[in-house]
């Protein structure tokens, strides 16, 4: 579980198959702040990668739960960080045997363009 807020990506855990613990964070999710969407992506493919590596045969889902809008990047300006998050969500899509589950979590009737593109992007 990777929280990304107030300017930085946070590992709160690794891969794990414990749906107990997963409940538990999700029941109060750090949430606020700016969102640096492409440093919590990079993080991931940092994370899923290593554990990869480890465990080769098994396949991963990557849950990811936004609204694909982001405001932080490692450079200036807003095409910046459009960039930044389309390439991590790039990287992301090149694992071999990741599933990538896309929970949108824009309002309702509110523009989805952001979620959408990325969704497709990380062919989730």
């Amino acid at each position: 579980m990777i929280a990304f807020r107030a300017g930085t990506a946070e590992l709160l855990f690794g891969p794990t198959d414990r749906v107990q613990r997963v409940q538990r964070e999700l029941q109060a999710p750090p949430l606020g702040g700016t969102t640096p969407l492409g440093a919590g992506l990079s993080l991931a493919h940092q994370t899923l990668t290593q554990a990869a590596r480890r465990d080769q045969a098994e396949a991963q889902t990557l849950v990811l739960i936004s609204d694909g809008q982001a405001n932080v990047s490692t450079r200036p300006g807003y095409p910046a960080v459009l960039a930044e998050v389309m390439a991590a969500a790039g990287g992301l899509a090149r694992i071999e045997a990741l599933r990538v589950v896309f929970l949108d979590t824009t309002e309702r009737g509110k523009h989805d363009g952001p979620a959408r593109a990325l969704a497709r992007q990380l062919r989730a």
